[in-house]
């Protein structure tokens, strides 16, 4: 943020808006996540009225490997959990080695950001417009 704000970039708040969060409310959840910031997934669960029983953080863009998937999946079972991840991860899932009936068994929670300022994603789209027009000579 430091270095576009150097740069005379805008910034623009915003923050993570849980779809169908009520979902969740009273549930105990393995929540689990390879992204950047996992603690803030478990956060967001948490948030919604899940319980987060286990969590297991993997690193960034991490490759789930089927040993790993049947441990969750295991730890989840013996503890009664509902297993929950990212839409990052669940789609990263879909393209792997996910056993059979794993990713069926899961929880995927859908978020948006929703920026502060109503018209930020407007004033984002103008300003990407205006540098390609003056990039391209338009």
């Amino acid at each position: 943020m430091r270095k576009a704000a150097r740069a005379g970039k805008a910034l623009y708040e915003a923050h993570v808006r849980p779809l169908d969060a009520a979902r969740l409310a009273g549930r105990r959840f393995l929540v689990f996540a390879g992204i950047g910031h996992p603690e803030r997934f478990f956060e967001t669960v948490a948030a919604c009225g899940g319980t987060v029983v286990r969590q297991r953080a993997f690193p960034d863009h991490h490759v789930y490997a089927a040993d790993e998937l049947r441990d969750l999946a295991g730890a989840a079972a013996s503890d009664a959990l509902t297993l929950i991840t990212t839409e990052k991860d669940a789609v990263r899932l879909t393209h792997g080695e996910a056993p059979e009936g794993f990713i069926d068994g899961m929880e995927v929670l859908a978020i948006e950001a929703e920026f502060d300022l109503p018209h930020a994603s407007r004033a984002i789209l103008d300003q990407a417009f205006a540098t390609w027009r003056l990039k391209s000579g338009l």
